[in-house]
């Protein structure tokens, strides 16, 4: 998942994903620990560059779309482009999501293969930290 959001709805979409309860059917972006890679997966400046494994909790490509729709309408400078898996733990790309003006496109993988977030996600995870001790 790839693009950007503004920054001024940074806190808010945190806020908004990291309540289960308040988040309702956008449950599969939610910014904790519980799926594999994905965390706080907006940056503080409104960047997104991240690798999650959605189908380790079930989710498919509906509920990605259904999810994103939530989102698209909720945060209109919502700018993103996401490659989804085929299945549980496949780097082969099912389809492509792109989200720009509040509108969710689902399309024909664009990709043949998307970034495996079980190589990735920890590096990604250190080289964001401020103070690598954190880690610790």
């Amino acid at each position: 998942m790839q693009g950007h959001i503004a920054r001024e709805d940074v806190d808010d979409i945190r806020s908004f994903l990291s309540n289960d309860r308040k988040c309702g059917d956008a449950w599969c972006f939610t910014m904790g620990q519980s799926l594999c890679g994905l965390n706080q997966w907006v940056n503080n400046d409104g960047s997104i560059d991240v690798s999650a494994n959605l189908y380790e909790r079930e989710f498919d490509n509906d509920d990605i779309e259904t999810a994103l729709q939530i989102l698209a309408v909720r945060y209109p400078s919502l700018d993103l482009t996401l490659h989804s898996g085929s299945d549980y733990e496949s780097t082969v790309c099912s389809a492509t999501f792109h989200v720009k003006d509040g509108v969710v496109t689902r399309c024909a993988p664009e990709v043949e293969t998307i970034r495996d977030c079980r190589c990735v996600s920890i590096i990604e995870y250190l080289s964001k930290l401020e103070d690598k001790r954190e880690f610790l």
